[in-house]
């Protein structure tokens, strides 16, 4: 059996100090003490994940966490979301239009896996 804690002391509870009522405080003090080389690891590795997210609202109310706890850390955040979910949004775009060709009829790729055009002689939209 163990003995029950203390309600007093070091293991007792304490009144709430308000007086850092900001929740942002630390996180903004920890990205602005990191190396540059560490911030863009950091703003990369969220903004990727953040680009998966379908919904706007979600990534717009994240980045204002971000921008709350340092408003370089949320602009570089929002940047490189903005740049990937660009980038994915063209990517499957051309991914739709190749269905669409493939539909039609076929594809002709180059060695590099360039699209070449569709060889079938229809024309796809």
């Amino acid at each position: 059996m163990y003995a029950p804690l203390a309600g007093d002391g070091p293991s007792g509870t304490y009144e709430w100090d308000s007086r850092e009522g900001d929740d942002f405080v630390q996180a903004g003090a920890l990205y602005r003490v990191m190396d540059e080389a560490a911030r863009a690891r950091l703003v990369a590795n969220i903004a990727d994940s953040l680009a998966q997210v379908s919904k706007d609202e979600i990534i717009e109310r994240s980045v204002a966490h971000f921008r709350a706890a340092d408003a370089e850390y949320g602009e570089r955040i929002a940047a490189v979301v903005a740049q990937l979910r660009g980038n994915r949004r063209s990517e499957a775009s051309r991914r739709t239009s190749d269905l669409s060709a493939l539909w039609f009829g076929v594809i002709a790729l180059d060695a590099s896996g360039a699209r070449l055009g569709n060889i079938a002689g229809r024309r796809s939209p």
